[in-house]
């Protein structure tokens, strides 16, 4: 099961950052978005992770 969901999932997440990170129209508009998200995740994930 977590194999189709990878194999539906994937491709549509890459998508997404090629049309995130690849047009310069959609950069401009959420560029502070695109920086900050990921720092955001992975902070909240290690401190997750370290208090878990």
């Amino acid at each position: 099961m977590a194999s189709i969901n990878l194999w539906i999932t994937i491709p549509h997440h890459y998508a997404g950052w090629v049309r995130s990170y690849g047009m310069p129209d959609v950069w401009e508009r959420f560029k502070d978005r695109l920086i900050i998200g990921p720092i955001a995740i992975v902070a909240f994930t290690i401190l997750g992770l370290q208090f878990a």
